[in-house]
C-alpha cells in the first residue's frame, strides 16, 4: 500500500495514500487559484506522496495550514463510519489537526 507524508517542522505525519490524497484534494478545493493550489495539484497529479511545508514561504505555508485545519475540522464527517479502520483514520487525522494547530499558534 502506498503511503503519504506531511513534513511539518520536526514532525512527520504519515498515513495511507488514500487518506493523504483525500486530504490534499479537500485542502486544494479550499484554496483560491494560487501558487499553493498549483503546488498541491502537482503533488496529487504526479502521485508524489510527500508534502513538505518547511520549504514554503510563510504566507504559503499559513494558507495551506489554515485550509488544512478547516478540512480537519469540518470535512472529516464525510468519511464513512463503515470504512475499514475508521477509528484509526479519525485518530490519525486528529493527530494531524493537533500538529497543524500547534504550528499555527507558534
Amino acid at each position: 500500500m502506498v503511503a503519504g507524508s506531511i513534513l511539518l517542522g520536526e514532525q512527520i505525519w504519515s498515513t495511507s495514500g488514500a487518506i493523504f490524497y483525500w486530504l490534499l484534494d479537500h485542502v486544494r478545493i479550499r484554496l483560491d487559484y494560487s501558487d499553493e493550489r498549483i503546488m498541491l495539484e502537482e503533488v496529487i497529479d504526479n502521485n508524489i506522496g510527500i508534502l513538505s511545508l518547511d520549504s514554503l514561504r510563510a504566507g504559503q505555508r499559513e494558507a495551506i495550514l489554515e485550509a488544512m485545519l478547516a478540512v480537519l475540522s469540518a470535512d472529516v464527517s464525510e468519511l464513512s463510519r463503515n470504512a475499514p479502520n475508521f477509528d484509526a483514520v479519525v485518530r490519525s487525522l486528529d493527530e494531524l489537526r493537533t500538529m497543524v494547530e500547534l504550528d499555527l499558534t507558534g
